[in-house]
């Protein structure tokens, strides 16, 4: 997200497309999407969570959506 304040509109929005592409394309996956969360899930970690069927996770597992510090709300 740091990054992004330093590139142009076309290549922020290029790479929010991508990741929408990718997230999208987990959602609509045939097969099963299996997720293991060892660590932290931010931000866009959350949506890779969000968009699979199951979800395995370490008890430490931390999720949260960083970029509200940024002030970018998700949703």
């Amino acid at each position: 997200m740091r990054s992004s304040a330093e590139l142009d509109y076309d290549a922020n929005l290029a790479d929010a497309e991508r990741l929408r592409a990718m997230l999208d394309a987990i959602d609509t996956c045939p097969a099963p999407v299996v997720t293991a969360v060892q660590g932290h899930a931010l931000g866009g970690g959350c949506g890779l969570v969000a968009c699979s069927d199951v979800v395995v996770t370490a008890p430490d597992a931390l999720f949260a959506f960083s970029e509200v510090k940024l002030g970018i709300v998700p949703r």
